[in-house]
Formats: structure tokens, sequence, C-alpha cells
């Protein structure tokens, strides 16, 4: 699997079929880069939302025009393009959905993608070849592009299977987005049931999913639709090697990639020929290193508390002491 970067380089590829959904706000610059992607494989059926301007940021106005010129401007192969344009802002929670919910009310299958995740060309067709294979097994929901994290796969398939979506470049079926609960009508009761205690038997984990579903929904569309995955055991296919960048870090206009982060601005990497896994289920290293390092369980379990207190225990110790034996 060979580096290479945000896109791969090439004379004359081939059209990808899927759709895509493009969600854009207010940032011209990085949608540029992803419209730059695209042109490459250039999809026949673009869909293109673009959120409102926010009445308490002045210069959204101007910068959302902006963005709208240049979609008209940059989409400039053969295609068929639709728009949903929101006169007022509906917000991180609201906006992305709405607009999904329009995309998979016109068409079955496609590829969304938000303004600030780069793709690489393989992801495109790694959409196209998945969104083929998995159209009628309804164990599958989400094919991913991330994989920032570097999470295992089992050799020597080129992905695996966990529970959870991540937004940073998807794929998915009307099949599965028409469950999406957005407004997580029985979470109050689902926290506590037993389900939801079979569904995620280890305690440290089941915590820590309590928090994030408690808390990071009223932020952000994406737990809510996480949440419908995985009580629906849903399927999320990830790449042996990251196929999106995610470019939106360390900016002032970013919704939650606030400061750095060792995922901003992730290689990509090549994923052709694909070889498919033989089962369609759970990879246990898979998932395990995405509850661990993903959801941030590891840093809750004691044994690691425990490793983490004595080690500043022998830090302050071996400081006192050398400082006893300072003249």
């Amino acid at each position: 699997m060979a580096k290479v970067g945000f896109v791969a380089k090439a004379e004359k590829l081939a059209a990808m079929k899927s759709p895509v959904l493009l969600l854009t706000f207010n940032r011209p610059d990085t949608t540029q880069q992803v419209i730059s992607a695209l042109r490459l494989v250039q999809p026949s059926h673009i869909f293109v939302f673009n959120d409102g301007p926010r009445s308490s940021a002045p210069d959204d106005s101007r910068k959302v025009a902006e963005t709208r010129a240049l979609i008209d401007r940059e989409i400039d192969w053969p295609a068929r393009v639709e728009k949903l344009y929101s006169e007022e802002n509906r917000g991180i929670v609201n906006g992305p959905p709405d607009a999904i919910d329009w995309f998979f009310s016109c068409i079955s299958e496609g590829v969304i993608l938000e303004d600030d995740c780069v793709p690489h060309v393989d992801f495109l067709y790694f959409c196209d070849e998945l969104l083929d294979r998995y159209r009628d097994d309804d164990r599958v929901w989400v094919i991913s592009g991330d994989n920032s994290l570097k999470l295992p796969i089992t050799e020597p398939y080129s992905y695996g299977f966990i529970s959870d979506p991540n937004p940073w470049g998807w794929a998915s079926w009307s099949r599965a987005w028409r469950h999406h609960d957005r407004t997580m009508s029985d979470w109050a009761s689902f926290r506590r049931s037993r389900e939801f205690r079979r569904l995620v038997p280890d305690i440290v984990e089941r915590s820590r999913r309590r928090h994030l579903f408690d808390s990071k929904p009223v932020s952000s569309w994406a737990y809510r639709w996480a949440l419908t995955v995985l009580r629906n055991r849903g399927l999320v296919a990830v790449p042996r090697g990251n196929l999106v960048s995610n470019i939106g870090f360390n900016r002032p206009d970013a919704h939650h990639t606030f400061g750095s982060s060792p995922q901003a601005n992730a290689e990509t990497f090549d994923i052709f020929p694909i070889v498919h896994p033989p089962a369609v289920e759970k990879d246990p290293q898979t998932q395990f290193e995405w509850v661990e390092r993903g959801l941030r369980v590891r840093r809750l379990r004691p044994s690691y508390r425990f490793r983490k207190s004595r080690r500043r225990v022998i830090k302050s110790f071996l400081y006192l002491f050398r400082g006893k034996r300072t003249p």
C-alpha cells in the first residue's frame, strides 16, 4: 500500500457511478479542495447542501455567497447538480440530517462528504464497489473512508467491520438511513435497559457510551446517527488504510475539530485491488482498538489509571530524591 497525497494522480480516471452529497457552509477554500478531488472521477449526479448564514456572525453572508459562487464555478464537468440552499442557518445539529433526508428521498444509495473531508479517489471507487456488494445485505449500514486512527485490519483483507460510523467521508443506503432516530426518542430508558447491557457488556465501555450519548448529541447530529447504527447492530466497513483526509482542524471556523490532532490532515492510501473479508461480522481486533482508542475507553480503565498514577508517584519521588542530592 503506497503512500500518496490527498488524491491519486492519474492522466484519466473512470467516472464514479454513485451519487454524491456535498455538505457545505461557509468555507470556500476547503470546499474547493473537495470539489477538486471529485473532479478526478466526475460523478454524474451531485447533490449540494449549503447552510444559511448565522445572524450572530457578520462575515457569514459573504462567506456563504462565496461558497455558493465557487460551487457553481468549480463543478465544471457534465453532471446533474441538485441544490438545497438554506436561507436560514440550520446549524450542525439539524442541517446535515435535513440534507441527508433530502438526499435519500431522491436516491437509494450514495456517498456523503463534508466540506473539509478530502477523499482519495480510491475512496470513491471503494464506495462504488461496496455499495453494490452490500446493497441487499441488511447487516451492513455504512461504508467509512476514515481510518486516521490506523486501526488494525485482519490480514490480508482490505477492510474490516466495526460498530460505529464516522462522518468524515462515508456512504450508505436509504434502507439504513430510514431508521435514523434524530430525536433519540427513548434513549433515557434504553440507556438503563437490559438490551443496552447485552449490546455493550463491558461496563467501562458502557459508561463511556452513556456519557457520549448523554452529552454530545446536543452539539452534533453524528452521535444520533451513531446510536441508531449501534442499536440496530449495523456494521460499518473501515478501510485498512485511511481514504479521507480531514483538513478542517485548527481553524477558527471549525465545529468539532478545534486545535491540533494527530488525525488532522492524515495521509491517504491506495486500497485497490480490494480483498474482501470472507465473513460479514465485526473484526475483533479492529473493534477492540476502535473502542479503546476511538471512543477513548482505555484511559478510563482502572489498570490504565493505576499505571498513570504509579508513573506520577515515581516521577515525584525521583524529583525529590534528586533535589536532596543537590549540594
